[in-house]
């Protein structure tokens, strides 16, 4: 008799279960196996549903579609804004949201930074797309950061990805606005 996680070697099987499943679990399956892991990397299907790859049709600028929104999105922000402490910069002041100020034992800030996988430079959360269908622009309020709709959408090659989301952030929290 076969091992009943046999099934899940069958890509098209797992991919269904994994479309199932909410965005965090299928972002941890990453870890499970090779297979897995390539499988996750590689599907149109898993890499839409992660917002990562944007959905097969964009929208025209004359239509009005649902977004959904990438709910990854508060979260990320919550790290960015609400936690920023002057004299560090935003990597540093999201880990001290995370785990508290580090004891004398801890590792160094700048070790934390390049070890914990949310501060690290090729995090993949940068590559996610904001909304599915993905947005084209951004509008920007001129009381709040001195940045212009046309300053963002030219930094984004074609669609907004949280990337762009969290430079304007680290910008409006680098001023005295904040």
């Amino acid at each position: 008799m076969e091992s009943p996680h046999q099934i899940f070697l069958i890509p098209e099987v797992l991919e269904s279960v994994l479309l199932h499943l909410d965005l965090s679990t299928i972002l941890l399956s990453q870890r499970v196996c090779h297979l897995w892991n390539a499988l996750i990397q590689t599907s149109p299907s898993l890499q839409t549903a992660l917002f990562f790859r944007p959905e097969l049709e964009p929208p025209t600028q004359n239509e009005k579609p649902e977004r959904a929104i990438n709910p990854f999105l508060n979260q990320l922000l919550n790290h960015f804004v609400s936690n920023h402490e002057p004299g560090h910069d935003t990597a540093v002041s999201s880990y001290l949201f995370l785990f508290g100020t580090p004891n004398k034992s801890d590792p160094s800030l700048l070790e934390l930074k390049q070890k914990h996988a949310y501060l690290r430079p090729e995090a993949s959360w940068r590559g996610m797309l904001l909304h599915q269908p993905p947005v084209l622009s951004l509008a920007v309020s001129d009381d709040l950061i001195p940045l212009t709709v046309e300053d963002i959408e030219r930094k984004a090659a074609a669609f907004l990805r949280l990337k762009h989301l969290e430079r304007l952030v680290e910008l409006a929290l680098s001023s005295d606005w904040v």
